[in-house]
């Protein structure tokens, strides 16, 4: 087990992780990312649960340790416009999407999961991240999903300081009836 110390979720107890930790879940919706073209984290207005973070804090992070990130948002596309999704370790993008055309919808979903996991740790550390997930065009009935995948390979992280997990949206369209929300059911866990 990896030891810290902190505050955070990560000074719980005896300073020590169990196998599987829940990081942080979200309890409110936070602002929908509509009507840009400009790179917005999803989280941005949301409010997580008492103790949650999305932090991992500095001199935590241990080789082979993996962060799933499991986010699901209300998904609106007019027209079947490209999103780019990214996962984030402070500013770094450690997986990208992409330009994924959404279906044309007006009440749809979208299912990310995206899997952190630490390669090297310090401040030379490294990650790798891949990112999957599905847009619905409809929230019942036979769809036909649009799937996507993202990853970029190994990336530079120093881990000698506190890295914020994110996971952005950009629009390829402005419009009014482009949007994504994520819906308060986002989980983002530590394992081994």
């Amino acid at each position: 087990m990896k030891t810290a110390s902190g505050a955070s979720l990560h000074g719980l107890s005896t300073d020590r992780f169990p196998v599987s930790t829940c990081l942080f879940t979200a309890i409110t919706a936070g602002n929908a990312v509509s009507n840009t073209t400009t790179e917005t984290s999803v989280f941005t207005g949301a409010t997580p649960s008492a103790g949650s973070t999305r932090t991992i804090e500095a001199g935590s992070a241990a080789i082979g340790t993996v962060y799933k990130i499991f986010l699901p948002a209300q998904l609106l596309a007019t027209g079947s416009p490209t999103l780019n999704i990214r996962v984030k370790l402070g500013s770094t993008n450690i997986a990208i999407t992409g330009p994924v055309t959404a279906p044309n919808t007006a009440n749809g979903l979208l299912y990310l999961e995206a899997y952190i996991t630490v390669i090297g740790v310090g401040g030379g550390g490294a990650a790798r991240a891949e990112i999957q997930g599905k847009m619905l065009p409809a929230i019942a009935g036979a769809v036909t999903p649009v799937f996507f995948v993202g990853t970029i390979g190994t990336v530079g992280i120093d881990f000698t300081v506190n890295q914020t997990i994110d996971v952005t949206v950009e629009w390829g369209t402005a419009n009014v009836g482009n949007l994504v929300q994520m819906i308060p059911d986002v989980d983002i866990e530590r394992g081994r």
